[in-house]
């Protein structure tokens, strides 16, 4: 497993790590999406639960197209999209119910800014 790990890390360094951690997590949640009803089903959101998982589940498998490449450009402006997205649903959830949504807003907000933060940082060489 170890071997595997630094072959891994060898072939797609911090930042195509970063997009395949981060892509299995978006696969996840589309999953999630499209496997379950709960939440946000309760909530009235603008496009259908279905269709947001989809969405997840297809930007997780373009993140994973750029963590083997040295142009990841597309791949993390994409996965910023994709969060910023989520977390403007759920602040025009929170101006219409209120309540604890705005602290999902502001956790997807953080999220993006992450993935984001990650975008910028250069890849050192490994030589």
């Amino acid at each position: 497993m170890r071997q595997l790990t630094q072959r891994i890390w060898a072939r797609t360094g911090r930042r195509g790590t970063f997009l395949l951690i981060t892509g299995t997590a978006d696969i996840l949640v589309g999953t999630y999406l499209l496997a379950t009803g709960l939440p946000p089903a309760p909530y009235d959101l603008a496009i259908r639960q279905a269709i947001w998982g989809g969405i997840w589940i297809a930007v997780g498998v373009l993140l994973f197209t750029g963590a083997f490449t040295r142009r990841d450009r597309w791949q993390f402006a994409t996965a910023v999209f994709l969060k910023m997205a989520w977390a403007l649903e759920f602040a025009r959830l929170a101006i219409d119910d209120g309540g604890w949504l705005w602290l999902v807003t502001a956790a997807w907000i953080m999220v993006a800014a992450a993935v984001l933060l990650v975008s910028s940082w250069p890849e050192p060489d490994r030589t």
